[in-house]
């Protein structure tokens, strides 16, 4: 496989849309597998209501989001 970054690069994986978390969190997996560090996730849209913030952040993955719906 090949990817744009090398082992221990850091990555900024960028999404338009946060929900449930699980692409990202599949996508951070993969990444990681690869040797890449993923520093941080940045969407458009994130919908706090459904989970993905809190299931990011329990990894350790701190999540940038230009829009917050929710409470």
């Amino acid at each position: 496989m090949s990817t744009r970054f090398k082992p221990g690069d850091n990555v900024l994986v960028v999404d338009d849309l946060l929900a449930t978390g699980g692409t990202i969190e599949a996508t951070v997996k993969l990444i990681r597998r690869l040797g890449g560090k993923v520093t941080d996730a940045a969407f458009i849209i994130n919908l706090f209501d459904l989970g993905g913030e809190q299931r990011l952040e329990k990894q350790g993955l701190p999540v940038i989001a230009w829009c917050v719906s929710g409470h």
